[in-house]
């Protein structure tokens, strides 16, 4: 079943879903979305970034969610936090999979009530903090209720004042409340260094427009090249400079998907000397040129 046309708040740049949603009108800076009623194959297997937070849930089934490049294979009860900005791939088999989407604006998690109580204590809501947590049977239950019960809020209420202050916004703050609580509990008592797999990927984030050379990263984590990429091989089957080239080729995707970004423009966010070498590098690692990925987008 598909929810009729409209367009989502402006405050959630979620463009693949665009469309795909009934609460225009509602509450802005917070949505649910439910794989067993909305329209998925604008997310399914394809890059895109978003400005908000997204609590993901897998109801039942199995799915994989890659945020920036690092994959989840998520099963039933597993719950997946994915930061602000970060760009997600999503993928399952065909009707093999139900998940519930608890989406919000940065912003919206500032103003919920009792925030500096509880919510600011949770590392779970960090600029680049990705969080998976195991849920037992009963917190995967509670937790998809009170999911749910926002969902349905934000139907009835479709943005009217009262009910957001009085009912919604205590229903997330409870919610993300619960969540951290499961959060803390899976948490080891002394947690381990990072990686240098996870320092890799952290350094890679922040530096893909600008750094294309292995050498920078060995470096900045004081290795050599060689084992860098050894340690990432062994661990991931993929080679620094593989991880490299696959984050810009995401980058330049997720850019593709914007009609009004010329190639041009992509170019130069990308830090290549101009727009032909921008299109051969990416139809080298894509089999397309720039243009012919962004035509295959529009033909959904």
């Amino acid at each position: 079943m598909k929810s009729p046309e409209k367009s989502l708040p402006s405050n959630l740049e979620i463009p693949h879903l665009r469309g795909a949603f009934g609460l225009g009108e509602a509450t802005p800076g917070l949505m649910v979305f439910d794989s067993a009623i909305y329209s998925v194959e604008k997310i399914w297997d394809r890059p895109f970034r978003s400005n908000h937070y997204s609590i993901i849930l897998v109801q039942d089934g199995q799915m994989q969610v890659k945020v920036n490049l690092q994959k989840h294979n998520l099963n039933q009860g597993d719950l997946l936090i994915v930061p602000p900005s970060a760009i997600r791939e999503m993928s399952w088999q065909e009707n093999s999979v139900h998940f519930l989407s608890l989406l919000f604006a940065p912003d919206f998690i500032l103003t919920s009530a009792h925030y500096t109580k509880s919510v600011a204590q949770l590392p779970l809501f960090g600029d680049d903090q990705q969080a998976l947590i195991v849920l037992k049977t009963e917190d995967q239950i509670i937790i998809g209720q009170m999911i749910d019960l926002i969902h349905q809020l934000l139907i009835r209420f479709k943005g009217a004042q009262k009910g957001e202050e009085e009912i919604l916004r205590p229903t997330f703050q409870a919610t993300i409340s619960q969540i951290g609580f499961c959060y803390q509990e899976q948490q080891m008592p002394n947690p381990p260094t990072k990686s240098i797999v996870q320092q890799f990927f952290d350094l890679l984030v922040k530096h893909y427009k600008q750094q294309r050379e292995v050498s920078f990263y060995a470096r900045s984590l004081n290795i050599h090249e060689k084992y860098l990429s050894q340690v990432l091989k062994e661990n991931t089957g993929h080679t620094a400079r593989s991880y490299i080239i696959q984050m810009v080729i995401l980058e330049a995707k997720v850019l593709l998907d914007y009609p009004g970004t010329t190639i041009g423009n992509i170019a130069d966010q990308l830090n290549f000397q101009n727009q032909f070498h921008f299109s051969r590098f990416f139809k080298k690692y894509t089999q397309l040129a720039p243009s012919e990925y962004r035509n295959g987008y529009n033909s959904f």
